[in-house]
């Protein structure tokens, strides 16, 4: 039997039809299901009581006695913090005018500044900062006392620290031997954060070209210093000279290795110190090494915590102005007062005056401000230095010697009727020299001395000479 077009579209018909039906069952089931269902009220339920026969009397609970177990309320036990990451060791405050016995140890905190100092044994107490996302340790300010704190001492060549805490009842807490006694871990004070920030010495911003800012400038030995100083600056001799130029004008020091310079704030300039009070609580540069090139000093600030390595090299030396002086001897009035003609201008000089070429002139040191100005720097030039008299054939001579500008080269001189003869020298003849002596007013006006004694004549062929220019000399 063979299915024909007309039996399919019959059975598609049937088959709607009962798809459509079983929707419809489907539909109206659904909205039966949506209808709310009323639940009654609860019935009063009466309230319920221990019957009368389980209530005791006062004596029957007082026989009980007391309860076996107890509920306290209490805090969760408080344990020692681990603080070996924390604390850091900057080294140990010895500034050069601090005996060993008074050194404090600089101590940081990771990641905070500046870093602060504490001496051994004294109670370092810390505070934990808690807000919001801010949690951190810190130094407790002014070192006010909290229930947590840190101890130092030398362990070896190191820094140890011992931690040490309290509960809320006053007891130690004991915590793990590595977390209460360690040693703290090193850092160079240049790695700390803003190790230089905010130092000053008076106005000037310290960093490493300080030195730089103070205009410091060395050449090397004072031999001024080392051939005229006397028994008065016996002390400086053999010193290096330093030039700054301060607030208030030029001037020199001069330092030894491992010699103090303090800076005095009121005045506003560097001074040579011993250690004790002329160099506690200032600003100290010490000479840690002196080589032929270079000097390396440490600059400590007042406190002590801080320190900075600095390097001052030699200054390129001056040579002297011309190789020969401008001075001719003219007469002579007596062994000790002599005619001259200086650069052209006659002038009366005594066997031991000083003499300064400055600035395209020459003056005479006579006074002891004009000595002092000349000894501190504020007075520069080529300095000749008269040591006396002396017969070379048969004519008198002056001699002395010749300082460079700097004081760091010095020339033997001889001043004679026909030249000046010099002689390079560096150090101190081997009979020593005198210092000459410092001038008063009465090199000033030497017309005013007696002139008893008859003019001394440089030779027998000068005589005529020396009287024709003395005649001069009274017509002027």
């Amino acid at each position: 039997m063979h299915i024909q077009p007309w039996h399919l579209r019959k059975l598609n018909l049937i088959l709607t039809v009962i798809i459509i039906a079983l929707a419809s069952v489907a539909f109206f089931l659904r909205n039966d299901q949506k209808k709310e269902i009323e639940i009654p009220p609860p019935e009063n339920i009466s309230s319920c009581t221990l019957p009368q026969s389980f209530t005791l009397d006062e004596k029957s609970y007082g026989a009980i006695g007391e309860p076996f177990l107890h509920l306290e309320q209490g805090l969760a036990a408080t344990k020692l913090p681990d603080l070996r990451n924390l604390l850091i060791s900057y080294g140990v405050i010895l500034r050069p005018d601090v005996p060993k016995d008074k050194a404090k140890f600089l101590i940081g905190i990771r990641g905070q500044h500046p870093p602060e100092s504490f001496a051994a044994g004294e109670k370092i107490y810390l505070v934990y900062n808690c807000q919001g996302s801010y949690n951190r340790w810190n130094f407790s300010p002014e070192n006010g006392e909290t229930p947590i704190w840190v101890t130092l001492e030398m362990s070896g060549n190191q820094v140890a620290a011992h931690v040490k805490m309290k509960d809320p009842q006053g007891n130690e807490i004991e915590g793990t031997q590595e977390q209460s006694f360690f040693v703290l871990p090193e850092m160079s004070l240049q790695n700390a954060p803003d190790s230089l920030a905010g130092w000053k010495v008076g106005s000037i911003l310290v960093d490493h070209t300080f030195l730089e800012k103070q205009r410091a400038r060395w050449y090397g030995k004072d031999l001024f210093l080392d051939l005229c100083g006397g028994n008065d600056y016996k002390a400086l001799q053999g010193c290096e000279r330093i030039e700054f130029d301060g607030d208030k004008g030029h001037y020199s020091v001069w330092v030894h290795e491992n010699g103090l310079l303090a800076f005095d704030e009121e005045e506003g300039f560097w001074k040579a110190v011993e250690p004790g009070k002329d160099s506690e609580g200032k600003a100290l540069l010490q000479a840690t090494k002196i080589l032929d090139q270079t000097i390396s000093f440490d600059l400590w600030e007042p406190e002590g915590q801080r320190k900075l390595v600095l390097e001052l090299r030699r200054s390129p030396d001056a040579t002297f102005a011309s190789q020969e002086l401008n001075i001719k001897l003219v007469g002579a009035r007596s062994r000790q007062d002599w005619i001259t003609e200086i650069q052209g201008v006659r002038s009366l000089v005594r066997s031991d005056d000083w003499i300064l070429f400055h600035d395209g002139k020459f003056e005479k040191l006579t006074k002891t401000e004009q000595l002092d100005a000349y000894l501190h720097g504020a007075l520069i030039g080529e300095l000749v230095v008269l040591n006396g008299t002396k017969k070379i054939g048969s004519q008198q001579a002056l001699v002395g010697t010749r300082f460079n500008s700097n004081r760091t080269q010095a020339q033997d001189i001889t001043i004679s009727m026909n030249k000046v003869v010099e002689q390079p020298q560096n150090s101190p003849d081997e009979d020593g020299r005198k210092a000459p002596k410092k001038k008063t007013a009465r090199h000033e006006k030497f017309e005013d001395e007696e002139e008893d004694m008859a003019p001394f004549a440089m030779n027998d062929e000068d005589d005529d000479d020396d009287e024709e220019e003395d005649d001069e000399d009274d017509d002027e």
